[in-house]
Protein backbone atom coordinates (compact mmCIF):
# COMPACT_ATOMS: atom_id res chain seq x y z
CA UNK A 1 0.00 0.00 0.00
CA UNK A 2 1.07 3.18 -0.59
CA UNK A 3 2.64 5.92 2.08
CA UNK A 4 0.25 8.78 2.67
CA UNK A 5 1.91 12.16 2.28
CA UNK A 6 0.73 15.25 3.51
CA UNK A 7 2.38 18.23 1.59
CA UNK A 8 4.12 19.01 4.19
CA UNK A 9 5.38 22.62 2.36
CA UNK A 10 3.46 25.90 2.19
CA UNK A 11 3.92 27.07 -1.80
CA UNK A 12 6.89 29.47 -2.58
CA UNK A 13 8.53 31.15 -4.92
CA UNK A 14 6.44 30.89 -8.49
CA UNK A 15 3.63 28.26 -7.18
CA UNK A 16 3.17 30.90 -4.18
CA UNK A 17 2.58 33.75 -7.18
CA UNK A 18 0.39 31.73 -8.80
CA UNK A 19 -1.90 30.73 -5.96
CA UNK A 20 -2.41 33.98 -4.52
CA UNK A 21 -2.78 35.66 -8.03
CA UNK A 22 -6.55 35.76 -7.18
CA UNK A 23 -6.33 37.68 -4.42
CA UNK A 24 -4.93 40.69 -6.90
CA UNK A 25 -7.98 40.35 -8.66
CA UNK A 26 -10.53 40.49 -5.71
CA UNK A 27 -8.34 43.41 -4.37
CA UNK A 28 -9.31 45.47 -8.06
CA UNK A 29 -13.07 43.76 -7.51
CA UNK A 30 -12.11 41.60 -10.28
CA UNK A 31 -13.35 38.29 -8.47
CA UNK A 32 -16.48 38.05 -10.35
CA UNK A 33 -14.11 36.84 -13.64
CA UNK A 34 -13.88 33.44 -11.39
CA UNK A 35 -17.81 32.74 -11.26
CA UNK A 36 -18.21 30.70 -8.60
CA UNK A 37 -14.82 28.23 -9.31
CA UNK A 38 -12.91 30.51 -6.91
CA UNK A 39 -13.74 32.64 -3.51
CA UNK A 40 -11.58 34.56 -0.86
CA UNK A 41 -11.87 32.89 2.21
CA UNK A 42 -11.06 35.45 5.07
CA UNK A 43 -10.21 34.00 8.34
CA UNK A 44 -8.50 35.02 11.76
CA UNK A 45 -5.32 33.74 12.66
CA UNK A 46 -5.85 31.38 15.50
CA UNK A 47 -2.28 32.47 17.51
CA UNK A 48 -2.23 35.77 16.50
CA UNK A 49 -5.28 37.17 16.13
CA UNK A 50 -4.57 38.85 12.57
CA UNK A 51 -6.51 38.42 9.87
CA UNK A 52 -6.06 36.84 6.69
CA UNK A 53 -7.26 35.81 3.29
CA UNK A 54 -7.03 32.71 1.38
CA UNK A 55 -7.97 32.18 -2.19
CA UNK A 56 -9.44 28.62 -2.76
CA UNK A 57 -11.17 26.96 -5.17
CA UNK A 58 -14.97 25.49 -5.11
CA UNK A 59 -14.85 22.01 -6.06
CA UNK A 60 -18.61 21.12 -5.22
CA UNK A 61 -21.66 23.55 -4.46
CA UNK A 62 -24.84 22.16 -3.25
CA UNK A 63 -26.99 25.07 -4.47
CA UNK A 64 -30.23 23.33 -2.83
CA UNK A 65 -28.38 23.33 0.49
CA UNK A 66 -26.21 26.56 0.15
CA UNK A 67 -22.92 25.62 1.11
CA UNK A 68 -19.66 25.79 -0.70
CA UNK A 69 -17.08 22.67 -0.34
CA UNK A 70 -13.52 23.28 -0.72
CA UNK A 71 -10.23 21.27 -0.26
CA UNK A 72 -7.09 21.77 2.01
CA UNK A 73 -4.34 20.82 -0.96
CA UNK A 74 -1.74 21.82 1.41
CA UNK A 75 -3.14 19.48 4.00
CA UNK A 76 -4.23 19.37 7.35
CA UNK A 77 -1.38 21.74 8.20
CA UNK A 78 -2.46 24.41 5.97
CA UNK A 79 -3.05 27.47 8.24
CA UNK A 80 -6.64 28.27 7.28
CA UNK A 81 -8.05 25.33 7.76
CA UNK A 82 -6.06 25.11 10.85
CA UNK A 83 -7.85 28.55 11.98
CA UNK A 84 -11.38 27.37 10.86
CA UNK A 85 -10.69 24.39 13.68
CA UNK A 86 -9.76 26.19 16.33
CA UNK A 87 -13.10 28.54 15.71
CA UNK A 88 -11.78 31.31 13.39
CA UNK A 89 -14.83 33.66 12.70
CA UNK A 90 -14.96 33.59 9.01
CA UNK A 91 -16.32 35.69 5.83
CA UNK A 92 -16.48 34.27 2.44
CA UNK A 93 -16.24 36.55 -1.31
CA UNK A 94 -17.32 35.03 -4.28
CA UNK A 95 -17.84 36.94 -6.86
CA UNK A 96 -19.08 40.68 -5.67
CA UNK A 97 -20.49 39.37 -2.90
CA UNK A 98 -19.47 38.75 0.33
CA UNK A 99 -20.66 35.80 3.17
CA UNK A 100 -20.65 34.99 6.90
CA UNK A 101 -20.48 30.87 6.26
CA UNK A 102 -20.76 28.07 9.18
CA UNK A 103 -17.64 25.86 8.16
CA UNK A 104 -18.50 22.49 8.38
CA UNK A 105 -15.66 20.04 8.90
CA UNK A 106 -16.20 16.67 6.56
CA UNK A 107 -15.32 13.70 7.59
CA UNK A 108 -13.60 11.15 4.84
CA UNK A 109 -16.55 9.80 3.70
CA UNK A 110 -18.43 12.92 2.93
CA UNK A 111 -15.09 14.52 1.88
CA UNK A 112 -14.18 11.42 -0.76
CA UNK A 113 -18.02 11.78 -2.29
CA UNK A 114 -17.07 15.37 -2.71
CA UNK A 115 -13.53 14.40 -3.85
CA UNK A 116 -14.98 11.79 -6.18
CA UNK A 117 -17.92 14.31 -8.31
CA UNK A 118 -14.80 16.70 -8.62
CA UNK A 119 -12.59 14.20 -10.26
CA UNK A 120 -14.83 12.86 -12.32
CA UNK A 121 -15.66 16.26 -13.85
CA UNK A 122 -11.88 17.06 -13.95
CA UNK A 123 -9.98 13.91 -14.90
CA UNK A 124 -6.99 15.92 -15.81
CA UNK A 125 -6.93 17.68 -12.62
CA UNK A 126 -7.70 13.98 -10.60
CA UNK A 127 -4.47 13.12 -11.88
CA UNK A 128 -2.02 15.87 -10.65
CA UNK A 129 -4.48 15.70 -7.35
CA UNK A 130 -3.99 11.68 -6.98
CA UNK A 131 -0.29 11.81 -7.23
CA UNK A 132 0.13 15.00 -4.83
CA UNK A 133 -2.38 13.69 -2.61
CA UNK A 134 -1.48 10.22 -2.04
CA UNK A 135 1.48 9.85 -4.40
CA UNK A 136 -0.12 6.87 -6.62
CA UNK A 137 -1.76 7.03 -9.70
CA UNK A 138 -5.41 8.14 -10.83
CA UNK A 139 -7.51 4.81 -10.37
CA UNK A 140 -11.03 6.53 -9.68
CA UNK A 141 -11.91 4.36 -6.73
CA UNK A 142 -13.77 4.90 -3.34
CA UNK A 143 -10.52 4.02 -1.78
CA UNK A 144 -8.36 6.37 -3.53
CA UNK A 145 -11.28 8.94 -3.20
CA UNK A 146 -11.22 8.30 0.56
CA UNK A 147 -7.35 8.30 1.25
CA UNK A 148 -7.49 11.88 -0.59
CA UNK A 149 -10.08 13.04 1.66
CA UNK A 150 -7.85 12.13 4.62
CA UNK A 151 -4.82 13.88 3.34
CA UNK A 152 -6.64 16.88 2.00
CA UNK A 153 -9.82 17.61 4.21
CA UNK A 154 -12.82 18.62 3.00
CA UNK A 155 -14.56 21.92 4.53
CA UNK A 156 -18.32 22.79 3.88
CA UNK A 157 -19.07 26.70 4.28
CA UNK A 158 -22.54 26.78 4.65
CA UNK A 159 -24.07 30.08 3.37
CA UNK A 160 -26.82 31.09 5.60
CA UNK A 161 -28.85 34.25 4.50
CA UNK A 162 -28.41 36.72 1.94
CA UNK A 163 -25.04 38.23 0.70
CA UNK A 164 -23.98 41.64 1.26
CA UNK A 165 -21.76 43.78 -1.38
CA UNK A 166 -18.20 45.04 -0.10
Amino acid sequence: MPQLISPARKPAGTVRVITRFPLLLYRFRLGWLFGRRVLVLSHQGRVTGRPYRTPLEVIHEDQAARELFVMSGWGSRADWYRNLRAGSAAAVQIGLRTHAPKPRLLDSDEGAAVIAEYCHKHRMLARVLARWGVDESYADSGEQFTRMAEVMPVVGLAMPGPASRP
